[in-house]
């Protein structure tokens, strides 16, 4: 095997393994079964925003349409006024 043949297949070879191997993803961190209030809970909430102004007005309806909804605090924000089905 002359010089050429040779060094031809350690490239070749050596091209092989150097091939994109596919990147590990990380782990994913442990994630926790979400947290239910309770109806207590609730209550005390919606009872800390007693007071009649906007800002607590807002709040409460806000407490409710998330615990009588199901939704995760970050869905509230995407809400419209035509998106409730009374």
């Amino acid at each position: 095997m002359s010089f050429v043949e040779t060094e031809s297949s350690v490239n070749h070879r050596a091209s092989s393994t150097l091939r994109k191997q596919p990147r590990k993803r990380p782990k994913p961190q442990r994630r926790f079964p979400p947290e239910v209030l309770s109806d207590r809970e609730i209550a005390a909430l919606i009872d800390a925003c007693k007071d009649d102004t906007p800002a607590g007005l807002r709040n409460r309806a806000l407490i409710a349409i998330l615990y009588r909804a199901g939704l995760r605090i970050t869905e509230a924000p995407a809400l419209r006024p035509i998106d409730p089905d009374l």
